[in-house]
């Protein structure tokens, strides 16, 4: 059923045929004559300027996409970068091959296999963007010509590490699984196979040839954020160059040293879970009570008021380089030498490597 055009736009910047009835195609055929309206491409029509066509298909670009190729599904590069067109071009997964010249936006038709199961409608309209698994699978297939329709397996293994990295291996597996299902009906049994290789890599399940450091890092089970040591590095060059400010110790006295002493120490704990009574925490610190059920948890609040009210901890610079290591060791090892099982002094994390791109 066509919708009126009063219910789709309200203005003659953009009128398209394929939602109209009959009797508004014929009036819209008659101002095209009397050149009240122009046409942008046959079945589009506009009243405005020629222009400011580029704009208005952009402004409206999925409902006309929608009208001039019903049933399309956003496809390859296109769809790895999320349905935007990308320098000017978006590909559109159709019945034919084609390239179409709207304003402002070329459409590269790709021959291909129209909605399946987990591509969704956009905006409500007769276009689709695909599934995760559809998307991928279309980027792994061959790309010729000057415009390069795939991204092809460095992308894809990019995109594959870094949703493991924000929703876990459960989601790489249910992907695969829907790409299993896919890839006959779609025919791309070729490239669920090299997506099956680096996913099981990724999940240390098989053992393809990757090629970004991040992927190799994750199959070598050391994975890191490369975003993260991104930041850090641009931390870092920011705090190479900036001047910043001595800040002068609120804790001019030896009350002020104590409250904020016993303060860092109470909340510091109760953040990471370790609770107790103000007066019971108050007991722990300045008069050396432990609690009997509870002898480590009294230690953790112990070493950390130690160490806020200790000059030589309080006051202590941080060091460059390899040096600023040991002193987080010493730290830790002050800290927690009531709990052997936690390995006081030792890291248990080695992506702690990233701490020395601060220096």
């Amino acid at each position: 059923m066509k919708t009126s055009l009063k219910n789709t736009t309200s203005d003659d910047s953009l009128i398209i045929y394929a939602e109209l009835n009959d009797a508004e195609i014929r009036a819209a055929q008659r101002r095209l004559k009397t050149g009240e309206l122009t046409r942008i491409v046959p079945g589009v029509l506009s009243a405005s300027p020629e222009k400011d066509w580029p704009a208005i298909v952009a402004l409206h670009r999925i409902r006309l996409l929608a009208a001039l190729f019903p049933g399309a599904v956003i496809g390859f590069r296109s769809a790895f970068k999320g349905g935007i067109p990308v320098d000017g071009v978006i590909h559109l997964s159709y019945s034919y091959n084609r390239k179409v010249e709207l304003p402002g936006l070329k459409v590269i038709l790709v021959k291909g296999h129209p909605q399946v199961s987990g591509d969704q409608p956009m905006s409500g309209r007769n276009l689709y963007f695909p599934s995760p698994a559809r998307m991928l699978m279309e980027n792994l297939t061959a790309s010729r010509g000057a415009i390069k329709k795939s991204m092809g397996r460095t992308a894809v293994e990019e995109r594959l590490v870094s949703i493991h990295e924000s929703r876990g291996p459960e989601t790489l597996n249910r992907i695969r699984d829907e790409a299993h299902h896919l890839a006959p009906i779609l025919g791309f049994n070729k490239e669920f196979q090299v997506l099956n290789e680096l996913i099981g890599t990724i999940l240390g399940t098989k053992n393809a040839q990757l090629g970004t450091a991040a992927g190799k890092a994750l199959a070598a089970g050391t994975p890191f954020d490369a975003t993260r040591l991104a930041l850090f590095e641009t931390l870092a060059a920011v705090l190479r160059v900036m001047p910043v400010a001595a800040k002068v110790s609120p804790t001019i006295t030896e009350t002020a040293r104590i409250n904020f002493a016993f303060l860092e120490s109470y909340f510091s704990n109760f953040i990471e879970g370790t609770e107790f009574d103000v007066s019971e925490a108050r007991q722990i610190v300045l008069e050396g009570k432990i609690i009997d059920q509870r002898p480590k948890d009294s230690h953790d609040i112990l070493g950390v008021f130690r160490q806020g009210i200790s000059p030589g901890w309080a006051n202590q610079s941080m060091a460059i380089g390899e040096a600023v290591l040991h002193q987080l060791r010493q730290r830790h090892a002050d800290l927690l030498k009531e709990r052997p099982e936690a390995s006081p002094g030792d890291f248990i994390n080695p992506a702690i490597i990233a701490l020395n791109l601060l220096y």
